[in-house]
């Protein structure tokens, strides 16, 4: 599961992306020591966004150590050290990867939803006992976007259903915010759930577009079925850009610490670049 927000690798300095695999790797050691081993299949890229913007904003520099992995045994590399920011963003991974997995046994993928809820069950119990807001926040989210994946996707599927899903992320961005960065401003904080909320429209849009042929193929919900191909393309691209934009002026205002550079890369580079690539109907691979 490698996620879609991600940077463009090619336009990020070295020591840049060493810390953005740091942070992605921590996350992964702390999905693993907290939630055993195979809760690690749910690390990805949209995750470590969360875990950069927390670091960027803290007063203190996050450490960094060199070891080795279950993926990688025989050569280490640098991972951040142990650190509330990483657990907040495991945490985040396996509650959304719980609540998917219900949604995807709801919708007729039964086999698939339910061996990922076998796996994140018990993870996601105790997610939720330290993090009941993010629970709540996915719940709340993901039974409004049931609501409108039970009607035919009309000409407003794509808003209203992007509306349900950046809620989830919305809500998970400023509870992390809230707790981690009490001393920063509240307007920051609010402009962090923003961000959150509209990262979401825009993962969940990009996947939509992305799986459009699968999903007709197959016969499953999405917001651009009502759509011939090149119409759903355009409207996906339309929106997705609209949202890049709204993002960079949102995430622009914050008061960074460090790793502006990293935030700016996403926003301006590496989102478009996904963009670009799902609507042409070029597969992702992992950075």
């Amino acid at each position: 599961m490698f996620g879609y927000a991600r940077p463009l690798k090619g336009d990020l300095l070295v020591r840049e992306f060493t810390w953005y695999r740091a942070v992605y790797c921590g996350i992964c050691k702390s999905l693993g020591s907290r939630y055993g081993q195979l809760s690690r299949l749910g690390v990805n890229y949209d995750a470590t966004l969360l875990g950069v913007l927390l670091f960027s904003l803290r007063p203190e520099a996050p450490g960094q150590v060199a070891e080795s992995c279950i993926a990688n045994p025989l050569r280490k590399h640098p991972v951040a050290r142990p650190d509330p920011v990483l657990d907040a963003c495991a945490d985040m991974t396996v509650i959304l990867a719980w609540h998917k997995a219900k949604d995807d046994t709801a919708d007729g993928f039964a086999l698939r939803g339910l061996a990922a809820r076998a796996v994140f069950s018990s993870a996601r119990r105790k997610a939720a006992a330290v993090w009941p807001e993010m629970d709540l926040a996915a719940a709340e989210g993901l039974a409004s976007l049931a609501e409108v994946e039970s009607r035919p996707p009309g000409e407003d599927a794509p808003t209203l259903a992007a509306a349900a899903f950046g809620r989830v992320t919305g809500g998970i961005f400023g509870a992390a915010s809230d707790r981690l960065l009490p001393g920063l401003d509240a307007a920051f904080r609010e402009a962090l759930r923003l961000a959150g909320d509209r990262i979401g429209q825009w993962i969940y849009l990009v996947d939509a577009i992305d799986d459009r042929s699968d999903d007709a193929d197959n016969k499953n919900w999405n917001p651009f079925a009502g759509l011939d191909a090149q119409a759903a393309v355009e409207k996906a691209g339309g929106m997705l850009e609209a949202l890049e934009a709204e993002l960079d002026r949102t995430l622009a205002l914050l008061p960074y610490e460090r790793d502006a550079a990293i935030v700016s890369n996403i926003m301006q580079t590496g989102l478009p670049a996904v963009r670009a690539d799902v609507l042409a109907g070029r597969k992702l691979g992992r950075l």
